[in-house]
């Protein structure tokens, strides 16, 4: 039998990345599905956006053509005082 990765219940509601300063200063909501690859220590090993009410990325180009790629992003984990 095969169990599908969980959410570790002890850090559920730790992922909240910073909310991006354009659209808190427009006060516009939003959210992003993304799907992440876990390892079998429980990390994640990549990451890929499914959808977004508002994306934040322009894609790639070549010869002015829009294509596919990967990127890099941090998300930023910030102590709550």
């Amino acid at each position: 039998m095969t169990v599908r990765a969980q959410v570790d219940p002890r850090h559920a509601g730790d992922f909240q990345p910073s909310y991006p300063p354009p659209p808190l200063r427009e006060e516009v909501t939003g959210c992003a599905t993304a799907r992440v690859l876990i390892g079998v220590d429980g990390r994640g090993k990549s990451i890929e956006m499914v959808s977004a009410t508002d994306p934040r990325f322009r894609p790639a180009t070549r010869e002015g053509v829009a294509i596919e790629s990967w990127r890099a992003t941090n998300v930023p984990f910030r102590m709550q005082g």
